[in-house]
């Protein structure tokens, strides 16, 4: 998530390419989009290995479901 925040305020740059799955030869990356792991390397450098999908954010997902609710409760108790 922080590599993704650096590109946006342009501390990297951002993504150029990607690797898009359409058939062919079925294989590990089938059916996926792929985009750089390392975006603040250089472009030639790049690995793509981070699937991009609705995935890619559940882990902050799951971290906000925990999180929001305890905000809420702090926010009750500091503005009675």
């Amino acid at each position: 998530m922080f590599a993704i925040r650096d590109v946006l305020v342009h501390r990297g740059a951002p993504q150029q390419n990607f690797y898009a799955s359409v058939g062919g030869t079925p294989g590990p990356n089938d059916g996926k989009i792929l985009v750089a792991g390392n975006p603040k390397d250089e472009p030639k450098s790049w690995e793509l290995t981070l699937e991009w999908g609705p995935q890619l954010l559940n882990p902050y997902r799951n971290w906000l479901k925990e999180l929001v609710p305890q905000v809420f409760a702090e926010l009750t108790t500091v503005l009675k």
